[in-house]
């Protein structure tokens, strides 16, 4: 195993000579469909404009029916004008606004003597990181829905979460065990589920499934998957090198960072995230079921997301120490938890290079 040298800080003091090439090597790659996505409705709250935004949405009318059942009611000439309209209702849901803030230190000599440009490595460290941090936040939210942190709100319209079905045909989480795997049907579901209840379709024709790896390495292995791929492509590619896939009337996008928790057995809990549990969560929704809300310039979050708009500077008395940090504030929701739907479940490729060490 290569020596692995951890420090809380860089230094720059005392280096030996390093090759150049070896020090900046291509690092991990994320997929993060949910981080500053067009799937969500975006919010800015103007300066000196509150602590939260409010989104409404006006209710459907309903069908009046006869007394007896819900056959739709008519009437005749001489009815005259029915006994009583319809009234106008609204749902208001509150987003409290919350920060994702964090920082890196590093000594004053570091810039001139390492082999790169350590700053410029931060910068695009922290862009991966903040992408995955929001990404992990909007699918958290998914299933947990959020809390009330920010003391200037009173927190009494807080969004709630997506409902969730278990793979396999578990009833419910306690039932869930390591043979409750991820198939076909279980999106064919879903899917109907959002079309029988009218949630309107991200792309034309199209609700969005959000998988991971495992995930879809699982539908793979499903023969009906691979038949209605091979209906519907002339090559015999599935997902391939794609990070989406439409099929069944779902666009399955690619994600890294799901949401994941333990199987009842090992103790887990649906509400309990656990990065390397064997429980995962996908996610199928229509349009406009999640938002974000900024403050101030909406842009900000997208910069530092460039790589761009970070806070460096150095407040030591003899100029010792660099810092660069950044603070954002933001928060996703649950807009409508009737436009979208967990799906947890287990998978066979449930592994990592670690697994065969």
């Amino acid at each position: 195993m290569a020596a692995e040298i951890l420090t809380s800080g860089i230094s720059g003091s005392v280096q030996v000579y390093f090759e150049k090439k070896w020090m900046d090597q291509k690092r991990r790659s994320y997929d993060t469909p949910l981080a500053n996505s067009k799937l969500g409705v975006k919010a800015s709250i103007p300066k000196h404009g509150g602590a939260y935004a409010e989104f409404r949405k006006f209710e459907d009318y309903t069908v009046p029916s006869v007394t007896a059942d819900d056959a739709p009611k008519y009437y005749s000439e001489s009815d005259g004008d029915p006994s009583s309209g319809q009234t106008e209702t609204a749902r208001i849901i509150q987003v409290p606004l919350a920060e994702l803030r964090d920082y890196v230190s590093m000594g004053n000599m570091v810039r001139s003597v390492d082999p790169i440009d350590v700053v410029k490595a931060s910068y695009q460290k922290f862009e991966t990181q903040i992408r995955r941090w929001v990404h992990q936040h909007v699918n958290e939210c998914f299933v947990n829905g959020i809390a009330d942190t920010n003391s200037y709100t009173g927190g009494s319209n807080l969004a709630s979460n997506f409902n969730t079905m278990y793979a396999g045909g578990a009833n419910n989480f306690a039932d869930l065990t390591a043979g409750s795997k991820f198939t076909v049907e279980d999106f064919k579901k879903a899917k109907v589920a959002l079309a029988n209840d009218g949630v309107p379709e991200v792309y034309p024709g199209l609700h969005v499934a959000v998988i991971d790896h495992a995930i879809c390495s699982q539908l793979e292995a499903d023969p009906y998957f691979r038949e209605l791929v091979i209906r519907g492509y002339k090559t015999d590619k599935v997902f391939g090198g794609a990070k989406a896939i439409d099929i069944y009337g779902l666009r399955f996008i690619i994600q890294h960072d799901p949401y994941r928790c333990n199987l009842p057995g090992a103790g887990g809990l649906l509400a309990t995230r656990a990065n390397t549990g064997a429980v995962h969560v996908a996610h199928v929704m229509g349009k406009d079921a999640f938002g974000y809300v900024d403050l101030g310039d909406a842009r900000t979050r997208s910069r530092l997301m460039r790589g761009t708009g970070f806070k460096v500077q150095d407040v030591t008395k003899t100029g010792v120490e660099l810092t660069i940090g950044y603070n954002i504030p933001f928060k996703a929701a649950v807009l409508q938890e009737n436009y979208g739907l967990n799906i947890a479940g287990t998978t066979d490729y449930d592994v990592t290079v670690s697994s065969f060490a």
